[in-house]
């Protein structure tokens, strides 16, 4: 009789339901903490719209969206195209931040050689930027354009076609570039898309070798 009583009913009910809220409130912590861990690892997405960028910029980790990386060639490839004895401590300090500590002293001294280039022939030049090219599978930046070059004895001018051909990533939101390159003429993107595929594959081969060496 007094297994059926009320009062026994409620007490197992009341220990039933003590144990599933326990149970319940162990399960939510867990939870909150997984969420908690998982924004916390989570790489943060920015997105931004600076004045000098015509589309908004997105930066996930050191990911940057093609925008980031074409505004920020075409500023690269108009300081350097219009490098002069008069601005150049200021272009060098401008792009010597762009690039990697390793790289920086190298593309200061190439920098400093065109100007002192343009010193000895007498002319100053003007790159003005005609189009932009960006290949994501090689993840390069072609910058087309006009580079004018004047003669400052004479006036005379001569324009040609020139090509500045840049690799940037992000480090921590800043650009950084890894690869800087310019030539005459218009980019040939089909054939250089090729040699950058290969150089990727010898480095890759590279890599492994180097590993199978070290594990021997």
């Amino acid at each position: 009789m007094f297994n059926n009583s009320k009062a026994l009913r409620s007490w197992s009910h009341s220990v039933a339901l003590a144990r599933f809220l326990a149970q319940s409130n162990l399960a939510l912590a867990i939870a909150v903490v997984a969420l908690a861990y998982s924004v916390l690892s989570k790489d943060e997405t920015v997105v931004v719209l600076p004045p000098t960028f015509t589309e908004e910029i997105t930066i996930v980790g050191n990911q940057a969206s093609e925008a980031y990386k074409t505004g920020w060639g075409l500023f690269a490839a108009n300081m350097a195209g219009n490098i002069s004895e008069r601005n150049s401590s200021f272009v060098v300090d401008t792009l010597r931040k762009m690039f990697r500590a390793k790289d920086a002293d190298d593309y200061e001294r190439q920098l400093l050689s065109q100007v002192e280039a343009l010193k000895v022939r007498g002319v100053r030049e003007n790159f003005t930027p005609l189009d932009l090219i960006y290949n994501s599978e090689v993840d390069t930046v072609w910058v087309y354009g006009d580079k004018k070059t004047v003669s400052t004895r004479s006036g005379a001018s001569t324009t040609q076609k020139w090509t500045y051909e840049i690799r940037i990533i992000a480090v921590a939101g800043h650009p950084k570039i890894t690869h800087f390159s310019q030539y005459a003429g218009a980019p040939n993107t089909r054939k250089r898309v090729v040699k950058m595929r290969e150089q990727k594959a010898e480095e890759k081969a590279q890599e492994m070798k180097e590993a199978q060496a070290e594990g021997k």
